[in-house]
């Protein structure tokens, strides 16, 4: 783990900072991550993750309320794109409004990924209503 982290951080500290001085550019250890999402979630716009530390922000921010099925997720790479609600598929919610948020405003943002602005635009505002 040290060096695929390192190599991550390698690659995407000059990439980012360097490409794009606009952005700032901090890392963190992912632990002190999610407990920063959790208090001060208002600070970060943006978290480019491993793919094996991905899945822990994103179910910190939803697990302390207990709103299993509002997150989402998305893993976009340069030739391929995976959009997930943060609980997976959860089939046995499907029928439950309440619990579904994550897997609508996942395929929100999986039809903005494709082009399809008009179509996420609309679900988007369905969701919200």
């Amino acid at each position: 783990m040290k060096m695929s982290d390192g190599l991550f951080l390698e690659v995407a500290r000059p990439g980012v900072a360097g490409e794009y001085p606009d952005i700032e550019f901090e890392d963190r250890i992912v632990d002190n991550m999610c407990m920063q999402l959790v208090q001060k979630p208002e600070l970060y716009d943006i978290l480019l993750c491993p793919n094996l530390y991905g899945r822990y922000p994103e179910r910190s921010v939803c697990r302390p309320g207990r709103r299993l099925g509002r997150g989402s997720g998305s893993h976009i790479g340069e030739s391929i794109a995976v959009f997930e609600p943060v609980h997976g598929s959860a089939p046995k919610y499907a029928a439950w409004t309440s619990r579904s948020y994550g897997a609508h405003l996942v395929s929100v943002l999986m039809l903005g990924h494709l082009g399809e602005r008009e179509a996420a635009h609309l679900l988007f505002e369905a969701v919200r209503r």
